[in-house]
């Protein structure tokens, strides 16, 4: 057993008088008697006091850098789909994209890029094949890749 069990058997045993009182007079006794009310101790330094001061500022901060960040990625989207739409009309891209290719004719390559990039592209050796993968961020960067490794000249229109 516990300690706090020893306790109590103990005080029961000490105490414990055969028909001293029925159920029915000790609960009603029990409930005729008033709780013990709770006095609030004060804590050294107030630590409860700050604690709620420190949460409510917490709270506060958080709710502001919601709104702050949520107002700020609403402009950003905005600023970021012009920016991205006027980087598709120059030909860049901000993220790096792989294209995927295996025997295929430069002018069915090119036929994608044009697509992609929204301009229209052609090659002075219209004989050459791709394969394997060209990963680049931007048109510039593509055209740079097919002239180098298939020895050819691409013109923009």
């Amino acid at each position: 057993m516990t300690q706090n069990n020893d306790k109590e058997l103990q005080f029961v045993i000490e105490h414990y008088k055969e028909d001293a009182m029925d159920m029915h007079t000790a609960w009603k006794r029990l409930k005729e008697t008033k709780p013990k009310t709770i006095t609030k101790t004060k804590t050294k330094g107030g630590f409860a006091r700050y604690a709620v001061a420190a949460s409510a500022v917490l709270v506060t901060g958080m709710a502001v850098a919601c709104g702050v960040w949520m107002m700020g990625n609403a402009g950003w989207s905005w600023r970021h789909d012009a920016q991205q739409n006027a980087d598709a009309a120059s030909g860049k891209v901000d993220t790096a994209k792989v294209f995927h290719y295996d025997k295929t004719p430069i002018n069915s390559v090119l036929d994608d890029m044009a697509s992609c990039y929204k301009v229209a592209l052609t090659a002075s050796d219209t004989t050459k094949c791709v394969s394997g993968e060209i990963e680049a961020s931007n048109l510039q960067d593509v055209i740079d890749i097919l002239e180098t490794s298939l020895n050819i000249e691409i013109c923009r229109k």
